[in-house]
């Protein structure tokens, strides 16, 4: 059985959000912006900061949601061989 687009797409998240060096990355990204978050006074700069760590965050809950939904579809797939999923 061949993969389908979804189940090829949650293959490399799952290997992006497995990957050290990525998640080094973005550790060390948040703990230098958190940092400058809690020591900047100017309300403009802290919102712009803020807004960077949660794009840090959409950035792995993105991944997240596309592991999952190829994990669904696998699982989908086994449950019911029969049936033809549409992607």
């Amino acid at each position: 059985m061949t993969k389908s687009k979804d189940e090829q797409r949650a293959t490399r998240a799952k290997q992006l959000l497995d990957d050290e060096l990525l998640n080094e990355a973005l550790e060390s990204l948040e703990a230098d912006i958190l940092e400058e978050w809690r020591n900047n006074k100017r309300t403009s700069d802290r919102e712009e900061l803020w807004h960077t760590l949660q794009g840090i965050d959409r950035f792995r809950t993105y991944l997240t949601i596309v592991l999952e939904k190829g994990s669904i579809e696998k699982q989908l797939a086994a449950d019911y061989p029969n049936i033809r999923m549409f992607s």
